[in-house]
């Protein structure tokens, strides 16, 4: 009999909340989207949602066999059409967990580049693994 293994994992990328603002004189609002990455080469891009702290996408992308290393990727970064895109945060889960407790849907603190807990908000995710024999 052949054990099953965790070939390939689903990303349910739900909503986010207390983002930053960066747009506007005030900045007060953003208009963010979600790349989600696992290893060097594979990545899906979210929706851009205009003019919100409080995003929702309620997207779901599947990280296949051979592209992921063994960290999901998840960043959050402000659309800005007439300078570079602003990093609002990020997020790494490790593969490991995902294939160890099945199915993890939690609210992940955002940290900045450097990993450190200075971002604001947070992104709520949906993530399991996808079981093949």
């Amino acid at each position: 009999m052949s054990q099953s293994t965790a070939a390939d994992a689903a990303c349910h990328v739900v909503e986010a909340r207390h983002l930053e603002g960066e747009d506007g004189i005030l900045g007060r609002k953003s208009d963010p989207y979600v790349i989600v990455s696992a290893g060097l080469t594979h990545k899906h891009k979210t929706a851009v949602q205009r003019k919100t702290v409080n995003p929702v996408w309620d997207e779901k992308f599947e990280l296949t066999k051979g592209t992921f290393s063994n960290k999901v990727h998840v960043e959050i970064w402000d659309n800005d059409s007439l300078r570079r895109d602003d990093h609002l945060g990020s997020v790494e889960i490790n593969i490991d967990d995902i294939v160890r407790n099945g199915k993890l849907d939690l609210w992940y603190p955002l940290t900045n580049k450097k990993g450190k807990k200075v971002a604001k908000g947070e992104i709520h995710l949906i993530l399991r693994p996808i079981m093949r024999q």
